[in-house]
This record gives C-alpha cells, structure tokens and sequence, in this order.
C-alpha cells in the first residue's frame, strides 16, 4: 500500500507539475495561448468583438527578437480560431497592456493569410506585445467618422489641386505608373527583383509636399526590415512601388492620398487626411524566403 500511495503521490506530482504553464510567468488563454498584463488601465470594461480598437503593438521571436512593431487602429472581429490577436484583445480594457504568447502557424495562415516566416518556427510560439490605448463601438466609430467625413469632404478636391501644383512644378522627372503613383529612379538597381516572402531591408524618409520630414530611418539610424506581402507591414502604395524595384535602387515616389493614409489619416494624427506623401527609398538587401 506504502508503495502504491508514493507512486501515486509520485504521479499526482508530475501531472500538477504538466498542468502549470509551460512558460513561467504566463496564464494560459483561449486555445493554446499564454498571456500576462504589464500595466492595468483605469477602465474595466473589456473589449468586445465588432469594437474599434487603437493599439501600439509589437510581434516578436520567443528570444525577443522584434520583427514588427506599429501603431494601428482596426476593428476586432470574432476570432476564427481559439487565442487568435481577437480573442487576447477580448480580454483588455483600454489603459491595459500585455503580452500574449500565440501559435505561430494559426497566425500566419488565418490572420495574415501567408506562410510562416523562415525565422520562425512553424510549430511553436511567438510574442506579441499590446498596449491598448482606445477602444469604441462600432456606432460611435461610424457616427464620429460619417461627422468627420462631412467636415473634410472639400479635403479631397483640395488635395488633387495641390498635387497638380506640385508635378507642374517639381514633377517633371517623375513617370507616372497605372496603379496611381510617381516615381523618379535615382540609381538603378543591379541585384534581383521582389519576390513575395522576400525578407526586404530599407531605408527611407517620408516627406510632406512642403518638404517636411515625418519619418526617417535614416535620422532613426535604423534600417526598416519587413516581409514583403504581409499585412500591417508598409502602406499600399510603399507596397506597390517596392514591388518594382531591384535589389540596390534608390528611388523616390509620390503616393496620392488613396495609396498612403487615405481619407481618415493615420492613427496619432501625424499625416492628416487626403494628403499626398512622398517617400525617398533605398532598397539596400533582399533576403530571399
């Protein structure tokens, strides 16, 4: 009997041992994720699906190497697999912010609608870091914004004057492509083109019109590294001029409102509404998926 109870104190051990979290310090979640909070907000009323949400957040590897990091706003839907981005943003309040351990392969093919990266492993986990600064119904969201939207609707036509003004003045170098921007090479490419998958290293410098300076890897001293094809990475219009370059060129581009930030602006308020954008590029590396 003595031995039975020790092998069964022996095997009760072992199985409370398995059932803590395989990585100390988190709670499990939804599905097969963890989470732990890093600061409580003052709000306590938690996210709901449908809700617009404005979040700085951040992807990294399990050895905490960052491979994105953005401030967005987007509207949560209801989750297509247990301890999806929506389910962990469904257990935050605004002011919250924490870290969420979801599986890599559910992500990438679900959320993103790719493949996993080389860098990471498929079977596995990766950190995602979220710091919910402001969450709103979705009535308020389209009742503030068709208001917005009356405020700023001349915006539009104003914009199309002012980019006119500006190729008639400066644009006598750029081409015009079909899918709506201007581009001028500076220096020709030598190495391969852009493949999707492609890990791409950048530098650039977006600018106003009036030659103001908004964002700057250079003056961050930081090249920009991003995979080409994924969500949430470069605005459409980076995107699509990117695609056409070669390994080594160094270009600049003129993106109308429609391919950058659109009518609404980007999220902190930094590039307001309809506003053209010019973006310097150098193309320095691709690394090939």
């Amino acid at each position: 009997m003595k031995l039975k109870l020790s092998t069964f104190l022996t095997i009760s051990l072992l199985w409370l041992v398995s059932c803590q979290s395989v990585f100390p310090g988190y709670e499990s979640g939804e599905g097969d994720s963890f989470y732990k909070y890093i600061t409580i907000g003052e709000q306590s009323t938690n996210v709901n699906y449908g809700d617009y949400v404005t979040v700085n957040i951040t992807y990294q590897t399990l050895a905490d190497s960052m491979f994105f990091e953005a401030k967005r706003q987007f509207q949560v839907q209801k989750p297509q697999y247990a301890g999806s981005i929506d389910d962990c943003l469904h257990r935050m309040s605004p002011g919250d912010s924490a870290v969420f351990l979801i599986e890599t392969e559910p992500f990438f093919k679900y959320t993103l609608l790719q493949e996993v990266p080389d860098f990471l492993t498929r079977s596995t986990h990766f950190k995602v870091n979220i710091g919910l600064i402001y969450s709103m119904p979705e009535s308020q969201f389209l009742k503030e914004k068709a208001a917005f939207l009356a405020w700023i609707e001349d915006f539009a036509q104003y914009e199309k004057t002012r980019l006119s003004q500006y190729l008639e003045q400066e644009g006598r170098d750029f081409s015009t492509h079909r899918q709506g921007y201007y581009k001028m090479i500076i220096s020709e490419g030598t190495g391969p083109k852009v493949k999707s998958g492609d890990t791409l290293v950048l530098n650039y410098e977006g600018r106003f019109m009036n030659g103001k300076v908004f964002d700057s890897t250079k003056q961050r001293k930081k090249t920009f590294e991003y995979i080409y094809g994924t969500e949430w990475q470069v605005i459409k219009g980076m995107e699509l001029v990117v695609s056409q370059m070669q390994e080594g060129e160094h270009s600049v581009c003129i993106l109308p409102s429609e391919l950058a930030f659109g009518q609404d602006g980007n999220s902190n308020g930094a590039i307001p509404p309809y506003t053209t954008l010019i973006y310097e590029i150098e193309l320095i590396d691709i690394r090939p998926k």
